[in-house]
């Protein structure tokens, strides 16, 4: 026998809020706490600005109010592939003035049942386990007392005994690097959901160009073979506790270690060697010009010069030449 519908108030959000449709299976129940009552919530919702919704929310009287269809996308999350496959359940508590109320727990336990009744799901997230933003959600709410009720309900209906669920995880092994070192894409490829057991179930999260850059802290070493590198926010502590923090990775044969390119030394320039000083030719010493020497002049005997003499004076006389 199924499990019965508990009283549910329809009370609708607004169009602005949700996503009409689903594209993916329904395999999860998101828990949130409201921080506040149940009819502030309902408000929240019904604000076509607020940009947020869920699937259910349990008041603090135990009153189940129903926000949007199951076939539609609540905006809850913070994780649009979550978002596509969660049904998204809102409780009463998490302020000062409004505390978590037995009712609001034994409604809970009622609905939760009744949906994992139908659909038989083993994975149930905690807010902040799925959202890809920082927030504390779902605060204190005490899951597992959630969950205790609603299998109680469940074997009470003669349903089949639900299995202990499976860690929200596959078996993977979480290595931390010993140094954080910047990565590179060597081509177009994908960040991918790691929480699958198959290759067919990898889901692409975001893409990644060729050329950008991406730092690692740590790899997951998948059981079906393949080593995945993660940042520091998706692996969190998981070389701790074995639950990255977003289980999402980058497979390592797509990315190489980035090198930082060495500027070529800069040469220092080349001075032109010095030439000495070039001396000016010595010239050669200007020799004074020789001059011939003079020849004496014959010395003649006495006898001789008068000789002669005599002769030029006779010849001179018989010229007629006077001197």
């Amino acid at each position: 026998m199924a499990v019965p519908k508990p009283a549910i108030r329809w009370v609708g959000a607004s169009a602005n809020n949700y996503t009409k449709g689903r594209t993916a299976r329904i395999d999860r129940i998101t828990f949130h706490h409201i921080v506040g009552t149940g009819a502030s919530c309902e408000a929240t919702f019904n604000n076509p600005s607020r940009g947020a919704s869920a699937t259910y929310s349990v008041g603090e009287d135990g009153l189940i109010r129903q926000h949007i269809s199951e076939k539609d996308t609540p905006w809850s999350d913070g994780n649009w592939e979550s978002n596509q496959r969660t049904i998204s359940i809102e409780h009463a508590g998490g302020h000062p003035n409004v505390p978590y109320t037995s009712a609001m727990y034994k409604s809970a336990g009622k609905l939760h049942a009744w949906i994992i009744d139908r659909y038989g799901m083993t994975y149930f997230p905690k807010h902040r386990e799925v959202s890809r933003s920082p927030t504390v959600c779902s605060g204190g709410l005490d899951r597992e007392r959630i969950l205790a009720d609603a299998r109680a309900i469940i074997k009470a209906n003669n349903t089949v005994p639900q299995p202990p669920p499976p860690p929200n995880t596959p078996s993977t092994r979480y290595v931390r690097h010993t140094v954080p070192k910047e990565y590179v894409f060597n081509k177009n490829a994908n960040l991918w959901n790691l929480t699958t057991t198959t290759w067919a179930g990898f889901k692409a999260v975001k893409p990644f160009k060729l050329g950008e850059h991406i730092d690692i802290v740590g790899e997951a070493r998948h059981q079906l073979g393949g080593i995945y590198y993660m940042t520091a926010y998706s692996f969190g502590d998981a070389d701790k506790t074995g639950k990255p923090k977003a289980n999402n990775g980058v497979n390592a044969k797509d990315l190489n270690i980035w090198v930082a390119p060495v500027e070529p030394p800069v040469e220092p320039p080349v001075e032109p060697p010095i030439e000495p000083p070039v001396e000016p030719p010595v010239e050669p010493p200007v020799e004074p010009p020789v001059e011939p020497p003079i020849e004496p002049e014959p010395e003649y005997p006495n006898w001789f010069i008068r000789f002669w003499k005599e002769l030029i004076a006779t010849i001179e006389r018989m010229l007629g030449i006077n001197k």
